[in-house]
């Protein structure tokens, strides 16, 4: 599950955790300002690893965090 956090601009990432729970979130800062509003998931690169792309609304912007494969994005 992939979460805007307006308040502290960043992305929060919760991966399920035996089928009931969720991990604690590893976080992605979008910047400063950038108040990011609207998340969406999918393989961007066509590279078979998902990636997330978000929407800022402070900045006007898009950004996208590419998938590496192993859970962790850049």
């Amino acid at each position: 599950m992939v979460v805007a956090n307006h308040i502290v601009n960043d992305i929060a990432i919760y991966f399920r955790q035996n089928g009931t729970s969720f991990s604690t979130p590893i976080q992605y800062p979008t910047g400063n300002g950038s108040t990011p509003y609207i998340v969406a998931v999918g393989d961007f690169t066509n590279d078979s690893i998902l990636d997330i792309a978000v929407a800022n609304f402070g900045t006007n912007s898009i950004g996208v965090f590419l998938g590496i494969g192993n859970g962790s994005f850049e």
